[in-house]
């Protein structure tokens, strides 16, 4: 389940558990409650762990540029110059770059 399908299903869970009758109801939508929480838990913690891989070589990369480099600066990849078309602002900026590092920081 995506992190979203799964923070539905827990809104869900917290909806029905406010507004159950006492008795049997109660205890039915407590157990979906924890159940939904658990699971959103994991979705969440699953995705963290997949974006910590996949953003480690963009910190990598991060790390290569100079600490002078501005963070306005374009980052484009071409096989040569005829490849590189403008307008630029459509790149990956090294700010970017930089602020993807930093999450990767977090998550890792």
């Amino acid at each position: 389940m995506t992190v979203s399908q799964s923070r539905k299903t827990l809104q869900e869970a917290e909806r029905a558990y406010a507004t159950a009758a006492t008795g049997r109801d109660l205890t039915e939508a407590r157990e979906w409650l924890t159940v939904a929480r658990a699971s959103h838990y994991r979705d969440c913690v699953e995705v963290v762990e997949r974006l910590g891989a996949l953003l480690e070589p963009v910190s990598n990369e991060s790390a290569a540029w100079h600490w002078s480099t501005n963070d306005h600066e374009a980052i484009a990849c071409v096989r040569d110059m005829d490849d590189y078309v403008e307008p630029v602002n459509r790149f990956m900026t090294v700010g970017d770059l930089r602020a993807i590092a930093k999450l990767y920081e977090e998550v890792k």
